[in-house]
């Protein structure tokens, strides 16, 4: 028997952003916007989902869009930077963290 997680979920955007970080990683971008896209529209997804999206846009080369999402992130939050991102990713892998930064830079 499978348990699927329920759209109201308080933590679905963890989950979701579990799949498109472990995508990233794998250099699997198209499936990490895909599942990116997904993440973004739970309505409590945090800040940093979007963070790990636009480097997944990077990543592709669609820049563009990149930037429009860190736009939108400084529109919600005026104190974002790429410095507050560097010390905000969830983890201290280094593979992980070159992923998410040469996505951003």
């Amino acid at each position: 028997m499978t348990f699927g997680i329920s759209p109201k979920d308080p933590n679905l955007w963890l989950s979701l952003m579990g799949r498109y970080l472990a995508f990233l990683i794998e250099g699997r971008f198209e499936e990490a916007d895909e599942a990116g896209k997904r993440a973004i529209a739970v309505p409590n997804a945090p800040i940093i989902v979007r963070v790990i999206h636009a480097a997944a846009l990077g990543n592709l080369g669609r820049l563009d869009e990149a930037r429009a999402s860190i736009d939108t992130m400084q529109n919600l939050d005026p104190g974002f930077s790429l410095k507050y991102v560097d010390r905000v990713i969830p983890t201290n892998e280094v593979i992980v963290r070159e992923v998410i930064l040469n996505g951003l830079w």
